[in-house]
């Protein structure tokens, strides 16, 4: 670690407005005390996804006097043995590393003797033992580990304690450093170095970064090397793995932001050296592109494997490091809206009610950060700026499309994403004032039966489907995306007419991580028109196959439907290779070509759903794995017959609770029908007029707007 780093930690650590995370890091250091009696020599941890319940998905209550009893904190369950006992084991060394690099950290600011003992007696224990630990580890498709499960873990675990050494090394003695470096950083880095994946993934970061910092604290070019250069070195996952726009290939801002960390702990070691990446343009644009694509509200959308919808100031402590290093405004701007947003009276509100912003307590405020203005003239309403303008990219294969006023939605039709992707080419997202209305939950531990049961097929989201079959891996394309006087609408596709994606021969797809089957989809392409007014929101897609399918289209809601219990019966219909039990209180009816569904929302308001479909349709109700998945969604999926050609049209509309039934305002409504020139007319009725709309169909992209528009 550079001496100007150390010398800005010190005076952070003295300075009044780095208060609070002064205080938050003596409390973690205070960690190390309750570390108990830990087994260095037999060590063999578990991975921990499997450290959950199977219930409800929540984490295990992790006790240092417990090592043998798990208890589920939500439901009470108690879980012995393996492999729970290997994941406390796994949970109890990543705290020992964590309290090493946090000891070294309070060390340097406030120097104490005792801190920097127990530091090196953790790091001389792995030194004696390191080398003796068996190989291990049977996670499908990951590498091994030595004390961890997968190579991964034991990546994490080293650069904390490479954190750690780094700052306390000058203070060993020559034969404690010499037993350290022998004993512990050097096998490790050969270990490492002998399992690299051999693809681009954020894995390979994580393992890359980690060998990097050993070299780099070795001495050694070549392991630096190992770990940088060459093919899937860390070098080439940054210029791969980084789209051009800045996110991260795997479209999950938790794996967007779980890559970035990973970069940054290696930047702390390698700033001033030969191996320093912060001049990449990629590494900036990583920190440039979330502020393109908050959401209203505030929040980050989930996708693929994500966790449910986070808020983008729960990752200000990042943007402690972007300021740092390229001094842009914007990173400015959100860390004051993240720690003094709240103060200035300006609370952006999300479905669970107000923002939480942020105490400035991170590890990242004191290594980087710089004094901040807490006026209200420097912050702005910035956030909320950012949540209400539309952007596109063809490049994540991301649309956010926002009317200020109402509606907001978010398309995707980027580049697969490997394994951690989700099979749903043209899903979409809708909100309207911050509320969500159709929704994607992300995912849940992969320990979890319904993170490989639910959450990652097709099924699962507001996307189009075969016969509810999964999607095989393709890259969608924008279309067209256009701002209008009347709202902001947006054109996407895939089609399943060639073999191959963006990624292909950059990463590794394990035969049973592939659930999909190309055969339903073949010759298949859908097209979805996403159009915003201030309080419409029309969805349009289009189904074509060269051969008759059975095409369908799923849609979540945060929510409950509103539906008469006498008119839908029990449904037993499989979609795809869905096991049923995923889909609770299922019912079905047949369709008329025209539907007008209520819902009432989780965050308040009622909804009105107004439905079309080209072809004979029949309908399914069902209660669906929210995140976690205790709670629900209520899902609708329009199913039509074998055809090969299909097009829904739905209207989306908020209106006041106590609306009137759908049979008492027989004029409101949803007509779509063809034109004289081969397009269609879609008119929706509403009890303030009717607006009326054109589409045509050409063979890259459509024509569409309202008719004043054409």
């Amino acid at each position: 670690m550079l001496e100007i780093r150390r010398e800005k930690l010190r005076a952070n650590g003295r300075s009044p407005h780095f208060r609070a995370a002064l205080a938050r890091l003596r409390t973690e250091t205070a960690e190390a005390a309750r570390i108990g009696e830990v087994d260095f020599a037999g060590a063999r941890g578990q991975w921990t996804h499997l450290y959950h319940c199977h219930a409800d998905g929540a984490a295990l209550r992790f006790d240092w006097e417990q090592p043998g009893c798990h208890v589920c904190p939500l439901c009470g369950t108690v879980y012995a043995g393996e492999p729970f006992d290997g994941c406390w084991i796994s949970i109890a060394h990543n705290r020992i590393a964590k309290a090493v690099y946090h000891a070294a950290l309070l060390h340097a600011i406030e120097p104490d003797e005792a801190l920097a003992t127990t530091a090196k007696r953790y790091m001389l224990e792995y030194a004696e033992h390191y080398s003796d630990y068996a190989v291990h580890g049977e996670i499908p498709y990951n590498g091994p580990g030595k004390l961890f499960a997968q190579t991964l873990d034991e990546a994490h675990w080293m650069l904390d304690l490479a954190a750690g050494y780094s700052l306390l090394s000058g203070e060993l003695a020559e034969e404690e450093n010499s037993r350290i470096r022998a004993g512990l950083l050097a096998p490790c880095a050969e270990f490492l170095i002998a399992h690299k994946e051999m693809q681009i993934h954020n894995h390979a970061v994580l393992i890359t970064s980690a060998i990097g910092a050993l070299g780099i604290l070795l001495g050694d070019d070549a392991v630096a090397s190992a770990g940088l250069d060459g093919e899937y070195g860390l070098r080439d996952q940054i210029a791969r793995g980084i789209l051009g726009d800045g996110f991260w290939y795997e479209g999950s801002f938790t794996y967007h932001f779980y890559a970035l960390r990973a970069l940054l702990s290696f930047s702390l070691l390698a700033e001033g050296t030969a191996w320093d990446v912060r001049n990449s343009a990629q590494l900036k644009a990583m920190f440039d592109f979330p502020l393109r694509v908050v959401l209203p509200g505030g929040r980050l959308p989930a996708l693929n494997d994500s966790g449910p919808s986070e808020l983008l100031v729960a990752y200000a402590s990042l943007y402690e490091a972007g300021l740092d290093f390229y001094g842009d405004t914007r990173h400015r701007l959100l860390l004051q809206e993240a720690y003094y947003g709240q103060e200035a009276g300006r609370a952006a509100c999300n479905e669970e009610g107000c923002v939480t912003f942020q105490a400035r307590d991170s590890l990242e405020a004191l290594l980087y950060g710089g004094e901040l203005p807490d006026t209200e003239a420097e912050t702005g309403s910035v956030l909320q700026a950012w949540t209400e303008r539309s952007f596109t990219s063809a490049e994540s294969g991301l649309t956010k499309l926002v009317r200020p006023a109402g509606w907001h939605a978010l398309l995707k039709h980027g580049p697969f994403g490997g394994e951690h992707d989700h099979l749903d080419r043209l899903g979409l997202q809708l909100g309207y004032e911050g509320r969500p209305v159709l929704t994607d939950p992300g995912t849940t531990a992969y320990g979890v039966p319904a993170h490989y049961g639910w959450f990652k097929h097709t099924l699962a989201h507001n996307a189009p489907s075969v016969g509810g079959f999964d999607q095989p891996p393709r890259d969608g394309r924008l279309a067209q995306a256009h701002d209008r006087a009347w709202g902001t609408w947006a054109e996407s596709a895939v089609d399943w007419t060639e073999y191959g994606y963006r990624m292909q021969s950059s990463i590794f797809l394990p035969e049973e991580l592939c659930p999909w089957d190309e055969r339903p989809y073949a010759g298949v392409t859908f097209r979805r028109i996403v159009a915003l007014a201030d309080d419409l929101a029309l969805d349009v897609v289009l189904a074509e196959a060269l051969e008759a399918r059975e095409f369908c289209l799923a849609q979540h809601i945060a929510g409950e439907w509103e539906v008469p219990c006498d008119a839908w019966l029990p449904n037993y219909h499989a979609f795809g290779a869905i096991d049923g039990r995923w889909l609770s209180a299922h019912r079905g009816r047949m369709s008329g070509p025209r539907e007008t569904l209520r819902a009432k929302l989780r965050a308040g308001g009622r909804m009105r759903l107004d439905g079309w479909c080209s072809v004979p349709s029949s309908m399914s109700l069902a209660d669906t794995p929210d995140n976690p998945p205790t709670a629900s969604r209520a899902t609708l999926i329009r199913s039509t017959q074998a055809v090969r050609t299909a097009m829904f049209v739905h209207a989306y509309r908020f209106e006041d609770e106590q609306a009137e039934p759908a049979a008492s305002a027989p004029k409101e409504g949803l007509d779509v029908s063809p034109t004289e020139d081969g397009g269609w007319r879609i008119e929706l009725r509403t009890g303030g007029g009717a607006r009326r709309f054109r589409l045509h169909w050409h063979d890259t992209s459509a024509e569409f707007g309202m008719t004043d528009d054409l």
